[in-house]
């Protein structure tokens, strides 16, 4: 009996966990699209959230912005900015950019306040990470 009820409190605090973990993954949102559901997170920590990543597309094309594990996947035209954005967490945040092709040219973890350039064009891509705010 004692098993069954430890293995029982095991399962429960991994479902826990694994909630837990969701709520800070999928936190962000973009400045372009913010969730509904951050209205209230936004006015909590209106001057300074504790993660706001800029990238700055002054390349010829577009490309697309996303946060693995999260709902982020956004096209960013050329001479546009985004804005990621996390009112709850403050640690760095695993971006991966991808050309018109769907094609990785930059994955990396950024710091909570990195400013990220981005110039060239789909096969020649400069990326620029400034992470003095951080």
């Amino acid at each position: 009996m004692k098993k069954v009820c430890l293995s029982l409190i095991a399962m429960i605090g991994l479902v826990f966990a694994s909630v837990t973990f969701a709520a800070v993954a999928n936190g962000y949102y973009i400045s372009k699209h913010p969730l509904a559901f951050n209205a209230a997170a936004k006015g909590k920590s209106a001057f300074r959230p504790a993660t706001y990543i800029t990238i700055i597309n002054k390349s010829s094309n577009y490309f697309y912005v996303t946060v693995p594990g999260t709902s982020i996947f956004d096209k960013l035209y050329s001479l546009e900015n985004e804005y990621l954005i996390n009112n709850n967490y403050g640690g760095d945040t695993y971006v991966a950019l991808k050309d018109p092709y769907y094609s990785v040219f930059f994955q990396n973890y950024l710091c909570h306040y990195a400013l990220v350039n981005v110039y060239g064009g789909p096969g020649n891509y400069r990326i620029d990470v400034d992470s003095t705010l951080c």
